[in-house]
């Protein structure tokens, strides 16, 4: 039965990123529901991971939000600041298992490739001056 399949990893990052992007718009749950021709607990619960967003749902979530379909499944380039935090707290907990030693080996080896992306930043256009 369909509807007893387990929610994916992918499933929960698409309801942060329909939760976000509703969010961002300013939209109600109660007007994005109207929207797609369902209750508020049914966005709830789309919101929430608790129930799959069907393919023709997703598509009208992203012209409802004003969004593109690619940026509710994560294949725009960006990152949520939800999916973001969970990834950073991932690499804290991972970076802290290492020992001191290989600890200061990495920062080093960070500290050294942001210095690399300042200095590798394209040149700024000068300033005209001001006219006399």
């Amino acid at each position: 039965m369909a509807g007893t399949r387990r929610l994916s990893g992918e499933d929960r990052d698409i309801a942060a990123r329909i939760r976000a992007a509703r969010a961002a718009s300013g939209t109600t749950q109660r007007e994005l529901a109207r929207a797609l021709g369902v209750s508020v607990q049914q966005v709830t619960k789309y919101e929430h991971a608790q129930t799959r967003v069907s393919a023709g749902q997703l598509v009208t979530i992203a012209r409802t939000l004003e969004v593109a379909v690619a940026r509710l499944v994560g294949e725009d380039g960006v990152v949520s600041p939800v999916l973001r935090t969970n990834a950073m707290t991932k690499h804290i907990r991972d970076f802290g298992a290492l020992d001191a030693g290989l600890q200061q080996v990495v920062i080093k080896i960070v500290r050294t490739l942001v210095s690399g992306m300042v200095h590798s930043s394209p040149a700024r256009k000068p300033r005209r001056p001001p006219p006399s």
